[in-house]
């Protein structure tokens, strides 16, 4: 039985190996270092702008706005880092403020928001120790009465949202 926790690393451009087990082998593919964990297992995200690019079980997606980022139980993922940190506690808030890790739903022609995805992140049947932290979560569009409600897990005091057309979009704040 594993007694530590892994840590995948993520950057826009994938370098070295890309396999996210070090900054310098850092995945670009948010999803696939989410998919790869396990329970306890941290996901370390460079600053930069990411777009989900991952349809939800089920959910019969078509289109790219249907895409978004899915959490898994248990897993946590952060944003904000530099890139050369080897501590979570090396990523303070004045760092956080000026490396943003940002996931934008605006996955169709830019600035056009009738075609963003309909949620940004999805959280579903996910526990109080899967966290989300350290990110701008912006340009989410659910507007579509046939689209997924998404619960969110995210410690408020470290999310931001931003541009969220938010008629289905629920947002439940957990504190862990």
């Amino acid at each position: 039985m594993r007694t530590y926790a892994t840590i995948r690393y993520v950057k826009q451009t994938a370098t070295g190996l890309g396999n996210g087990i070090l900054w310098a082998n850092a995945s670009n593919i948010i999803q696939a270092m989410i998919d790869a964990s396990s329970a306890n297992d941290e996901v370390w995200v460079m600053s930069g702008t990411y777009k989900p690019n991952s349809y939800p079980a089920e959910s019969g997606g078509t289109s790219p706005r249907d895409f978004t980022f899915i959490m898994k139980d248990k897993v946590k993922v952060y944003g904000g880092f530099v890139g050369t940190e080897t501590a979570l506690t090396q990523r303070t808030r004045s760092i956080m403020v000026t490396n943003p890790s940002i996931l934008s739903g605006d996955v169709g022609v830019v600035g056009d928001n009738s075609d963003n995805a309909y949620h940004v992140v999805i959280s579903v049947e996910d526990d109080n120790t899967t966290v989300l932290d350290g990110f701008t979560i912006t340009k989410g569009n659910a507007n579509n009465d046939d689209a997924f409600k998404a619960i969110l897990v995210a410690t408020k005091e470290k999310c931001e949202f931003h541009h969220d057309f938010r008629r289905i979009f629920q947002v439940r704040p957990i504190h862990v």
